[in-house]
């Protein structure tokens, strides 16, 4: 699969990592379960607080999902597919995100997303043994991915 096998050839990589305000918003929460604390002990409140940031972060960041095109396949989160069976790359902006992910979705699609996603690719699946309509993957930066995926489909590597 993607990230057990030695690859060759990356043309597009990128981990999908929260926003500071999605980092702070995390630490907050940490120190306010911290404050609960603080009629035990003052040091409890804080041993609790740190911990739960180190721990709320490491989630945060842990979770944060990868997205490559690398040996002619396109890889995001835990599934991969060969670029020779994606077409019809687009580019979603926050308002076509907002309607692919709502009243546009197929729940058959492979879709990998993180609330602070502001951006997706969108590539239709062109494989007869695939019930997967389409991938809809968020990323920061959707243009390089769209141009990794199309220089694959020219090249064919």
């Amino acid at each position: 699969m993607c990230h057990s096998r030695r690859v060759t050839s990356t043309r597009y990589s990128s981990r999908l990592y929260p926003t500071v305000a999605t980092t702070i918003v995390v630490v907050l929460l940490a120190a306010s379960f911290g404050l609960l604390f603080i009629p035990v002990s003052h040091a409890l409140a804080i041993i609790v607080a740190v911990i739960g940031g180190a721990v709320g972060l490491a989630l945060l960041l842990g979770s944060s999902p990868k997205v490559s095109v690398s040996d002619g396949e396109l890889c995001a989160g835990g599934a991969h597919i060969p670029v020779q069976f994606l077409k019809d790359a687009k580019i979603l902006d926050v308002a076509a995100l907002r309607h692919a992910m709502g009243p546009g979705a197929d729940t058959r699609a492979w879709v990998v997303h993180r609330p602070w996603a502001r951006s997706a690719v969108k590539v239709s699946v062109d494989d007869p043994r695939d019930p997967t309509p389409y991938w809809l993957v968020c990323v920061k930066d959707p243009h390089q991915l769209v141009q990794a995926l199309q220089t694959h489909e020219v090249t064919g590597a």
